[in-house]
């Protein structure tokens, strides 16, 4: 949903400042001048903790068999420097 960067920050902070017990993350859009929020309370920390071990453990397995499987996105053509790709074109 786009959060998952602030609210891994949140749980940082979780450890070194456990008496704060809710937390308000937002971007703020510059073109449209408008806010996107977030609020959890820090009961959900651990949720976002598992969220993100779970994610660092597949990239620990990619890294271990190197399987790193070509997806399209936008930066690929421009400036991707993997040439081989399918995606780059």
């Amino acid at each position: 949903d786009g959060f998952d960067q602030v609210r891994l920050m949140a749980a940082m902070m979780s450890c070194y400042m456990p008496h704060i017990k809710h937390y308000i993350a937002a971007y703020y859009w510059t073109k449209t001048k408008t806010l996107t929020v977030d609020r959890f309370d820090r009961e959900e920390i651990t949720n976002i903790w598992s969220n993100w071990i779970e994610r660092v453990e597949k990239m620990q397995e990619a890294i271990r068999h190197d399987d790193f499987p070509a997806k399209p996105n936008f930066l690929c053509k421009r400036h991707c420097g993997c040439k081989g790709c399918p995606y780059n074109g």
